[in-house]
């Protein structure tokens, strides 16, 4: 093992000098997915910041402090300002405090140590929060790194648990498999879940063997399913119920009562009266005509004749 650590040292070395990556994995074949790891880790690692940055840092930091002595705030108020907000500074601080301690333990465990949980929430929560996809390449390969490192860091140790991490399959040769840059030992108890396949990812489940392998316990396929598109859809207009109506009924008008007809008198013949110039004659009621007497017949001679016979 110490042989071979040799040698990566020596090829990461010529790397660094400026050797071209493709002659160093001609003379090296064997580390070929290690050194093309530690190429994306090295172009990855965020530049340092610059010595005139460091300086105008620097200096505005002073002119800040200078600006805050020369401040006509009393020193008792400003005393007595910053000792109201004492107790819950110091509160935060000790949170602070104790979470980066725990940080910097849980980044220095391996497989079985107390604190290797903490380890992976924060990986699968970073994990979680990098949305853009090349972003999320890399902090996939950086992790695997990282399972490559606990995998050396157990093999010089000789020490015991489980490492569990997530990678690609690279290459089947029999019962060496090789996910995410790691080989494993596949072992007839070894539990697969799901169909499995070249270039296909996976998550795999392993211990430490007796000569410093891993062994896989547990393999299982993460089927990637393509992300749905959004399609906008209509919003549906709010229905307005109306209420039913009572239909008005007619409100019953009384009808005047009509008088009894009067008895009429008896129609006799009249004298037709004139018609007047222009007023219109009205109508009156009309006496009843009293019966003419009937004319006695007048006596002639002959009459008295034969009266006095």
């Amino acid at each position: 093992m110490a042989k071979r650590e040799d040698v990566l040292e020596e090829a990461l070395q010529l790397i660094r000098t400026g050797v071209p990556l493709e002659e160093v994995l001609a003379r090296y074949p064997d580390l070929a997915p290690v050194l093309r790891m530690a190429r994306i880790l090295e172009a990855a690692r965020p530049p340092a910041p610059s010595l005139r940055a460091e300086l105008a840092s620097r200096t505005a930091l002073l002119k800040r402090a200078e600006a805050l002595r020369s401040s006509r705030r009393p020193w008792t108020a400003m005393l007595f300002g910053w000792l109201r907000y004492a107790p819950a500074g110091a509160v935060i601080a000790s949170l602070v405090l104790i979470a980066g301690m725990l940080h910097v333990l849980a980044q220095r465990s391996l497989p079985g140590d107390p604190l290797y949980g903490l380890k992976r929430m924060e990986e699968q929560v970073w994990l979680a929060l990098t949305l853009d996809p090349v972003e999320r390449r890399l902090v996939e390969e950086t992790l695997t790194a990282r399972r490559w490192e606990e995998y050396r860091a157990l093999a010089q140790r000789r020490g015991s648990g489980t490492v569990t991490w997530e990678g690609r399959i690279e290459a089947i040769e029999g019962t060496t498999w090789r996910i995410g840059g790691v080989p494993v030992e596949i072992f007839p108890e070894t539990e697969i879940l799901g169909p499995v396949a070249l270039d296909q990812r996976a998550s795999v489940t392993a211990f430490l063997g007796p000569e410093g392998q891993f062994i896989a316990a547990r393999i299982r396929a993460i089927l990637e399913t393509p992300t749905p598109t959004v399609e906008p859809t209509r919003t549906p207009m709010e229905t307005v119920t109306v209420p039913p109506t009572r239909t008005p009924r007619p409100t019953p008008v009384p009808s005047p009562t009509v008088p009894p007809p009067l008895p009429t008198a008896t129609p006799v013949p009249a004298v037709t009266p004139l018609p007047p110039a222009t007023a219109t004659p009205t109508p009156a009621p009309e006496r009843t005509r009293e019966p003419t007497q009937t004319p006695r017949p007048t006596q002639t001679p002959e009459d008295h004749e034969d009266e006095d016979h």
